[in-house]
């Protein structure tokens, strides 16, 4: 059984009318760049220690996270505070191994 993000619905199965469908997956899109950027910062506070990433790359961390968490926790649940919990632990792990490659990088040319 597909995740709901990514089955059809029955007018699409039918090759229905798409009226108003672009608008939907637009909308979509900047609102998970906006939740992106606050599960980013999210992410970036569960970290322990200085982080030496720039805030600029944590809020585009925080973004691939929110889609991919978004993703991989719509195959279990489509609960708000469900998706929203693996989007930030997501974010936080992105931000984790980032961090350590970034420092890692940052000691080596020094």
């Amino acid at each position: 059984m597909l995740p709901p993000c990514l089955r059809r619905s029955r007018r699409e199965q039918e090759g229905g009318s798409y009226q108003g469908r672009e608008l939907v997956e637009i909308t979509g899109i900047f609102s998970a760049i906006i939740i992106g950027l606050i599960i980013g910062a999210l992410g970036r506070l569960i970290v322990p220690g200085k982080q030496h990433l720039p805030i600029w790359l944590t809020l585009v961390l925080g973004i691939i996270a929110a889609f991919v968490g978004g993703f991989v926790a719509t195959i279990f649940s489509t609960a708000f505070l469900w998706v929203l919990l693996i989007q930030v632990l997501v974010a936080a792990g992105i931000v984790y191994l980032a961090d350590g490659i970034y420092a890692k990088n940052a000691t080596g040319t020094a």
